[in-house]
């Protein structure tokens, strides 16, 4: 197996991990509408890392489609959702009003790279 980190054009399968630590993943939290948290608490899997509680989302794909924590979601997504909108963090206009689960991560995860930059990891590999 190859294992390369960035682009890769000609990869037939990915996987993708992020892993933020339970105080980073609190400040996120702070930042999004609590309409959403159950959405989250669903979608995220509890976990420790290196002996602290710290939160993962992980996704994988292959020629067949796109697997990840969301595909299997018991909790219903609101209809008329708040706008996602932290103070001082630009968004992606697509993520600001999130349709699905997925939406719903990006915007998670732009929002963690700012208010939890030392307590987030986040690694793809396209193999």
């Amino acid at each position: 197996m190859k294992i390369r980190y960035g682009f890769v054009s000609n990869s037939s399968s990915s996987s993708f991990v992020l892993i933020v630590l339970k105080n980073g993943h609190n400040k996120v939290l702070a930042q999004i509408p609590e309409e959403y948290h159950e959405i989250l608490d669903a979608v995220v899997k509890k976990t420790k890392i290196f002996g602290q509680d710290a939160v993962e989302y992980a996704t994988w794909s292959d020629q067949s489609g796109s697997y990840g924590y969301e595909d299997d979601l018991d909790v219903e997504f609101p209809s008329a959702a708040q706008t996602i909108a932290p103070e001082g963090i630009k968004l992606n206009s697509w993520v600001t009003n999130p349709e699905d689960a997925n939406e719903l991560m990006e915007a998670y995860m732009e929002i963690a790279k700012v208010v939890a930059k030392n307590q987030y990891f986040e690694h793809s590999i396209d193999y």
